[in-house]
């Protein structure tokens, strides 16, 4: 079993799509199943475990030491050690101390690119705009629950018909081409906000990024 010890950028700056996706790669890569925050990597803790990527754990109020060795706040035995951190920019918890052991820091580079924000969450912190439906690139895909079923448990089936809608749309050969949405993803900056309803649970304002990265030949690596 590996841990992951996650350093988030915690309230001032949420992280960009991409470097959320890098967080996964070295999650994956280094077979974590487990990562483990202390508060200040929430948002970045939860986009992991709404995917499926890792379970999650909250280990409030532990200092750095504490995350790397799995000694759980109030006790004094360890229970799983953790194997590396992810940092984000900005991030702190548990870094130092990483460092001071020789530990693998992967550090995930600030990349500038429009962000997504839940409209749940309060006003975006910066210029916004929407993409729901009523817009040229809502989601007209109703996802629908099951008794019972939680969120996370549901069908991604309707955000992978949106993706297929998308690029049928984003692409001059398609029969489907609507300069429309070629135009409203080309208006987004790097300071843009698209404001959703989902995040951090799977939302098509990502498919909205990866759809403007590739208008705008813009790389992710």
């Amino acid at each position: 079993m590996t841990v992951a010890v996650l350093a988030g950028a915690g309230a001032k700056r949420l992280p960009t799509l991409a470097e959320l996706e890098w967080a996964a790669e070295a999650i994956a890569d280094r077979g974590a199943t487990i990562v483990r925050h202390d508060g200040q990597a929430k948002f970045e803790a939860a986009w992991i475990r709404a995917r499926g990527l890792a379970a999650v754990e909250l280990w409030q109020g532990a200092d750095g030491d504490a995350l790397l060795d799995g000694r759980p706040p109030g006790q004094l035995i360890a229970e799983r050690p953790a194997s590396f951190v992810v940092r984000f920019e900005g991030g702190r918890s548990g870094v130092s101390e990483a460092y001071g052991r020789g530990m693998h820091v992967h550090y995930i580079h600030e990349r500038p690119e429009p962000r997504a924000w839940n409209r749940h969450h309060g006003n975006a912190p910066g210029p916004w705009i929407y993409c729901g439906r009523g817009t040229p690139v809502g989601n007209e895909f109703v996802l629908e629950l099951q008794p019972g079923e939680t969120r996370a448990q549901a069908s991604d089936d309707p955000l992978r018909k949106y993706r297929d809608w998308l690029r049928e749309r984003i692409v001059q050969k398609s029969r489907y081409y609507d300069p429309k949405v070629v135009e409203w993803i080309k208006r987004l900056t790097p300071g843009h906000y698209i404001v959703c309803s989902c995040l951090p649970y799977p939302c098509h304002a990502e498919f909205i990024i990866r759809a403007w990265r590739w208008l705008t030949k813009e790389p992710t690596t």
